[in-house]
């Protein structure tokens, strides 16, 4: 599942609320690896919970998958805004607060447009 640029800015955007309000209020960066170590926790098995019951005591699993972004792409997702967020911190330089690390980092985000194969490195083996 790729997960489009619309939705990680808007989950960016989710984050950077989540990490202001929360009391006490505490940094972005650390609200990412929150959001990390939730992730990878989710996928550690490499499976994901669909269905729960209480008193038969059933529980269904499911790979990670379909047309919503799993838990794995999740993981990816929050790994890649800490890696965004420290890229942020090197370019801006001093000691930046929150709010100009997330302007840098949503203006790092763009969709791409279009795509191209690049065949530069192949080797062909030769039959000699």
């Amino acid at each position: 599942m790729r997960i489009t640029t619309s939705f990680k800015r808007a989950w960016l955007r989710r984050q950077a609320r989540a990490a202001a309000n929360a009391s006490p209020p505490v940094s972005l960066l650390t609200q990412l690896n929150a959001q990390l170590d939730t992730r990878i926790d989710a996928v550690a098995d490499g499976q994901a919970i669909i269905s729960t019951s209480a008193d038969g005591q059933t529980t269904q699993l499911a790979a990670p998958g379909g047309s919503t972004p799993g838990p794995v792409e999740m993981a990816g997702l929050a790994e890649e805004m800490i890696r965004r967020h420290e890229n942020a911190v090197a370019a801006l330089g001093g000691n930046p607060s929150d709010a100009t690390i997330l302007a840098k980092m949503l203006a790092s985000l763009w969709p791409a447009r279009e795509s191209t194969n690049s065949f530069i490195s192949l080797r062909h083996a030769s039959a000699g």
